[in-house]
């Protein structure tokens, strides 16, 4: 059993390694339907990608500095 938890914790961590950037990239994306009304349809994929770009730039880096 304990070989069975082990590789869904690896399989998990693939996906999950950072779990406070995943959760950044969720709310994210809930802000960004919350501003779909504001900014129209076209605009939001937009900010959307661009706050992507700034959320990987910014956890990557604090990540290659520990």
């Amino acid at each position: 059993m304990g070989f069975i938890t082990k590789a869904v914790q690896e399989i998990w961590g693939l996906f999950v390694d950072d779990w406070i950037f995943a959760a950044a990239l969720i709310l994210w994306i809930a802000v960004c339907g919350g501003l779909r009304h504001v900014l129209g349809s076209g605009n939001t994929g937009i900010v959307m990608a661009v706050g992507f770009a700034v959320l990987t730039v910014a956890f990557t880096t604090k990540r290659a500095a520990e």
